[in-house]
């Protein structure tokens, strides 16, 4: 199919299309126009020249598939089965619909939106995941707000925030840093020398599971607008106890460690009146210290 000039739709049925929005089918030049390829089987836009010119592609019919952009500003919307979107080069927006859609993440223009349309506030429903080589905010905008979860790949030393679902966040090889912000976040660090943040506040609804803390290697970082009363920077010494029972035993003691369950608490008050509020769970039988945590 050779589009020409003009905004052109072309209906895609076949791996074995080919779609050139070039002057003819020997050209290297862009026929101009915004175009689109409507495609029921998986497509690419920069799967040869001809098509490179293309900035819409729309996966039409319910099957599982996917959808590869090229280096132009490319708009990527899924059908209602379970879809992959890679944006590619560009600033990439994705709308994966219905189903239990992946989108694949390269720079920090893209935009994910799993709704039912671009402009939409509802869910379009599926467990969801955004898997990117760049920083990455499952909050930053309302059409990312349903993706629960996060997977940053590549090589490079990124960070992932979560949303207010209960999100499932994993880093790379690298040096990520890694919030899971509101609900009870699933978090694995990975490789590298890794800070798990805590910023959301306190309560059952928001205690995070870290899979693979490494004492050696990582660190958690507490925001002192929540675990308030304590100087930022590297946690005091007395700031921190580790036992069985999970309670503060001094008035200065705001980080316990209960070593049979990997339970995390703080305690504004020490082992004062005021009750101890978990706010993670690590592996237990951890040798942690206070060299392990910093108020930010």
């Amino acid at each position: 199919m050779i589009g020409g000039a003009g905004d052109d739709i072309y209906g895609v049925t076949s791996a074995a299309d080919m779609v050139f929005e070039t002057k003819s089918i020997a050209s290297a030049l862009d026929a101009g126009g915004q175009d689109e390829v409507q495609s029921s089987v998986s497509f690419s836009l920069d799967a040869h020249a001809g098509v490179r010119f293309v900035e819409r592609l729309t996966l039409t019919g319910t099957g599982n598939t996917g959808a590869t952009g090229n280096a132009l500003a490319n708009v990527l919307t899924g059908n209602a089965g379970s879809n992959t979107l890679v944006g590619g080069a560009g600033a990439d927006t994705m709308i994966g619909g219905a189903g239990d859609d992946i989108y694949g993440v390269t720079s920090s223009a893209d935009q994910v939106h799993e709704t039912t349309t671009i402009t939409s506030a509802l869910d379009a429903g599926g467990r969801d995941e955004v898997q990117s080589s760049v920083a990455f905010n499952l909050d930053a905008y309302l059409g990312v707000r349903f993706v629960e979860n996060l997977v940053l790949t590549g090589t490079g030393n990124i960070a992932g925030i979560g949303n207010a679902l209960a999100n499932r966040i994993t880093g790379n090889a690298a040096n990520n840093v890694i919030n899971g912000g509101l609900g009870a976040d699933t978090l694995t660090g990975g490789f590298g020398n890794d800070a798990f943040v805590f910023s959301a506040a306190l309560g059952g609804g928001n205690i995070d599971r870290i899979t693979d803390f490494s004492a050696v290697d990582d660190t958690i970082r507490l925001d002192d607008l929540v675990f308030s009363g304590m100087a930022t920077g590297a946690l005091a010494a007395s700031g921190f106890v580790s036992n069985l029972t999970g309670n503060a035993t001094d008035v200065l003691h705001r980080v316990i460690y209960e070593t049979d369950t990997g339970r995390l608490f703080f305690d504004a008050d020490g082992n004062g009146s005021g009750a101890r509020v978990q706010f993670a769970t690590l592996s237990a039988g951890l040798t942690l210290t206070a060299a392990d945590f910093f108020v930010v």
